[in-house]
């Protein structure tokens, strides 16, 4: 069974999270380099296989640098946000005090949709996107990593460079058609499930029939 850590980094309040599987672990979206994500890691005798990015904006990436010449890790993002890894206009960090770029080369690109293996985390991702060009939402046996495409009650920002109401209004109909019990670790915000959110989440339906009025 995974075990999901939670930390909430920067001035966005964005979720970086810690799946580990006995003694391995995954990082998604690292958005800051948070202490206590480095003691938790070593406290727990975690060794960090790969990082992994739902998209690339500032908030989400800052920190890959960082983790990456640490642990010596390959980065995953789909190739239509990799440009947005040294672009400040695509990674939004144009409209912030500091220009946000990763030097990083040892990038992993997806495609479309797929599954990959790292070590024993198998993993399947879909191509969410909307907020982003290339926004994608791990899942991860019986949870989904979903990035700033959807939240608790709410549905990430489309009026960005990159962004498209319509393409989030078809990706967050993509979501809504997972398994109701999967349970949703956003971007920021509180955890969730795809049930709950169907159910209650007036947001993401408006979006959703917004974008097929199109």
């Amino acid at each position: 069974m995974n075990k999901v850590k939670c930390f909430i980094c920067g001035d966005a309040q964005e979720n970086t999270y810690i799946l580990s599987k006995q003694n391995k672990a995954l990082i998604i979206d690292p958005g800051a380099q948070h202490p206590s994500i480095v003691d938790y890691i070593e406290n727990n005798h975690l060794q960090v296989e790969a990082i992994l990015l739902t998209h690339c904006h500032f908030d989400h990436i800052a920190a890959v640098d960082f983790f990456t010449k640490k642990y010596k890790v390959p980065v995953y993002i789909h190739e239509l946000d990799q440009p947005g890894l040294v672009n400040p206009k695509q990674n939004l960090s144009v409209l912030t005090k500091r220009v946000f770029i990763v030097e990083s080369e040892s990038i992993a690109l997806l495609k479309k949709k797929g599954s990959f293996s790292i070590g024993d985390f198998t993993i399947d991702y879909l191509l969410t996107p909307g907020h982003s060009l290339g926004s994608v939402t791990f899942i991860i046996e019986n949870a989904i990593f979903s990035g700033d495409v959807l939240f608790e009650d709410g549905v990430g920002r489309y009026d960005f460079p990159f962004c498209s109401v319509v393409d989030l209004g078809k990706s967050l109909e993509k979501l809504f058609a997972l398994d109701d019990h999967l349970s949703v670790y956003p971007g920021h915000g509180g955890q969730t499930t795809i049930g709950r959110e169907k159910a209650y989440n007036t947001i993401a339906q408006s979006v959703i029939s917004y974008a097929y009025s199109k």
